[in-house]
């Protein structure tokens, strides 16, 4: 078998090949098929790293063609137990392969933005330390060149929060394939201890050549803006509307985009206003937060259940379905329809996209979702000198000083009551004298049946 192409397959499916490729100089590629989404796939093929001839026409090499067998048999059996069978090629796997297998295999499931992000910070390793680089050769080392390397690009400073993200992708990867029994063998790239630490040194002293750090970037809107916002609160999304109603001011909207009909108490009474309450959901480890329902939130949760949601409310009342999202995701010809997606609340895409929506409609300058958050702080601080006030008024945590923490425990009666107080006069300085003609035709305290 001296000019032959050689070439072994493996049965039963998930069919894998191995085989020279000729117009690759002869190096071993191994080819197998890669399901995809419904039912359809395709081939995926990479480079083994292995040459069965010392030349081209040379005769095979015994060694090299039992360790080809070996990596065969590796390969499939991962195939056949739905592993990642890149992992199979061991050392010979590049830093980009590597990268592509985790960014395949573990990210489905996450938010288009959230895989948009990693995807931006895998391509930042590849171009710093190299796609061909070999897995194998990458040691903590590697780590510090590569948020050097980031250092040295940054302009004024800045990008420091970006270069964590990157180097933690970094690690994450290497505990990722450090599972795998192939690639687990003698991993030496493991996130040292204290290297965040050592980053913002490196960072300090390669990227701000020893300059203080530059402030972060705080958008905020002026009293004026804000109550232009308010006033054009007609013109945006239905959902943005019933979730600015809610939430505002000085709660999170991306927390309260995530409430469910069951949390919301129209009960008369319930409430420092006694117009009702909602419970809004605690995010990413943070507690939620229970908030006093005014007139005008009244009115906007009965009009938003009579038009946009009466469809799924009539459902919800005669029990077909068991709860839905207040603020769905999506609207079909202007109406919240019925189907296996009603618990779906909005997207945190959807939501920064129709809050830019609204930003525009009122002419206001783009600031986003932080800048609402701060005004409300700011303008709580104008209302009351109570610090732990303050901290019910956004559900900061208590004794947080400068709320370096987020959210408080919400015990002290007396306060909630203060903070929702406090959040209705600012409601009411920033609706000013206008009330929107949307909201004019509902009578306060009127109950949806």
């Amino acid at each position: 078998m001296a000019t032959g192409v050689w070439r072994r397959t493996w049965r039963p499916s998930p069919v894998l090949v191995i085989e020279e490729r000729v117009d690759a100089g002869r190096v071993l590629y191994a080819r197998w098929w890669a399901p995809g989404e419904g039912g359809r796939g395709r081939w995926r093929r990479r480079s083994s790293g292995l040459r069965l001839r010392a030349h081209a026409s040379g005769a095979v090499d015994p060694a090299v063609e039992r360790e080809a067998l070996a990596l065969g048999e590796r390969m499939h059996r991962a195939l056949l137990e739905g592993r990642e069978p890149e992992l199979g090629l061991s050392g010979r796997r590049s830093l980009a392969h590597v990268l592509d297998a985790y960014l395949r295999g573990e990210t489905p499931g996450l938010s288009p933005r959230h895989r948009q992000d990693l995807v931006r910070a895998a391509r930042a390793v590849t171009d710093v330390l190299g796609g061909a680089t070999p897995w194998s050769s990458l040691t903590p080392a590697s780590g510090r060149a590569l948020w050097r390397a980031l250092a040295e690009r940054s302009r004024d400073g800045r990008g420091e929060s970006w270069a964590i993200r990157v180097v933690e992708l970094l690690w994450r990867v290497a505990a990722w394939a450090a599972m795998d029994e192939e690639l687990g063998r003698g991993a030496a790239l493991a996130a040292p201890a204290g290297w965040r630490r050592s980053l913002r040194a490196d960072w300090a002293r390669i990227a701000r050549r020893g300059r203080e750090a530059p402030p972060p970037r705080r958008p905020r809107y002026t009293e004026e803006e804000a109550e232009r916002l308010w006033a054009h609160l007609a013109d945006a999304a239905p959902q943005l509307e019933l979730l600015v109603e809610l939430a505002a001011p000085a709660l999170r909207l991306g927390q309260a985009s995530g409430v469910m009909r069951s949390a919301l108490d129209l009960r008369l009474g319930r409430g420092v206003h006694g117009l009702g309450v909602v419970h809004l959901p605690g995010a990413r480890g943070k507690r939620g937060a229970s908030v006093a329902l005014d007139g005008e939130a009244r009115r906007a949760v009965e009009r938003a259940l009579a038009t946009w949601l009466v469809e799924r409310e009539r459902a919800y009342r005669v029990g077909e379905i068991g709860d839905y999202a207040l603020i769905p995701g999506k609207l079909v010809a202007g109406r919240a329809p019925l189907g296996p997606d009603v618990g779906r609340p909005l997207a945190r895409t959807t939501l920064r996209t129709l809050y830019a929506a609204w930003e525009r409609a009122a002419g206001v300058e783009h600031r986003g979702l932080h800048a609402w958050r701060r005004l409300a702080a700011d303008m709580s601080a104008e209302e009351t000198q109570d610090p732990t006030v303050r901290d019910h008024v956004g559900a900061w945590v208590p004794g947080s000083g400068v709320r370096e923490r987020v959210y408080r425990d919400g015990e002290d009666a007396r306060a909630r009551e203060a903070a929702e107080r406090v959040r209705a006069r600012i409601r009411a300085r920033l609706r000013g004298a206008c009330v929107s003609p949307a909201h004019a035709h509902v009578a306060p305290g009127t109950r949806v049946i």
